[in-house]
């Protein structure tokens, strides 16, 4: 089944990055953010991660988030709009469990050349405030799970500065400490000479994919008021 998925993919992905050779052949620098996530890493994520969305869903573009919309919605008045509304990020995944859980966040910094330190500093803290706010929220959503089983659930996130790809990963170790660090770091082609510098991206986004499918469950299964047999986690095999 898998290599039939990836027979299927093969072709997609040949003419993308025929594609993206002939933009990088013309590319004129500046660009901004907009069209850096339009050009690069909006069709990397579509082609090389879950390309049909059969096993989870991707939205894009500014969408809000709704672990971090939950959160500040506590304790405040509902008809405030501002507590209402949640972090706005550049690509978000949800996972396919009963309740639709974000499980992975991405933020692009600036376009090409990458946005300024100030931009890349502020873009990561909010990366690491998503992340937590999502892990929360599984909390909540399906309280009666021992510590143990709260310390299993993982989250992804990425960070693009300029062609760079920054994936992070973030558990709870006790109630309010949380653990944060980097896993994998690869670039995408900057010239139509670097082409081939695309399997290291296409591997990371495939791995993410692999493990939504083939890993143990973060999220144990369990017997509770929701009665939910499968919930499925990102779980990546490299040690943070």
């Amino acid at each position: 089944m898998e290599d039939l998925e990836v027979q299927q993919t093969l072709p997609i992905i040949n003419a993308y990055l025929t594609i993206l050779k002939s933009y990088l052949e013309h590319l004129k620098l500046p660009i901004n953010e907009g069209e850096l996530m339009i050009r690069f890493v909006a069709p990397a994520f579509n082609m090389s991660l879950d390309l049909n969305q059969e096993k989870f869903r991707k939205r894009w573009s500014e969408q809000q988030l709704i672990a971090s919309q939950e959160r500040r919605r506590e304790g405040q008045d509902p008809n405030n709009e501002r507590a209402r509304a949640g972090q706005k990020t550049d690509i978000i995944i949800d996972l396919s469990t009963g309740p639709a859980l974000e499980g992975f966040i991405c933020e692009v910094s600036g376009g090409l050349p990458a946005g300024c330190p100030k931009k890349i500093w502020t873009d990561k803290l909010k990366l690491m405030v998503g992340m937590r706010d999502m892990i929360n929220r599984v909390i909540k959503t399906f309280p009666g799970l021992s510590p143990t089983d709260y310390m299993k659930v993982i989250v992804f996130g990425c960070q693009v500065i300029g062609l760079q790809m920054n994936l992070y990963a973030m558990d709870v170790r006790t109630s309010g400490i949380y653990r944060f660090g980097i896993i994998d770091k690869v670039s995408l082609p900057a010239s139509s000479k670097e082409l081939p510098t695309y399997e290291a991206v296409h591997t990371m986004l495939r791995s993410l994919e692999v493990c939504y499918s083939l890993t143990p469950l973060s999220i144990y299964v369990f017997h509770h008021t929701y009665q939910i047999k499968n919930i499925l986690s990102l779980f990546f095999k490299v040690c943070i």
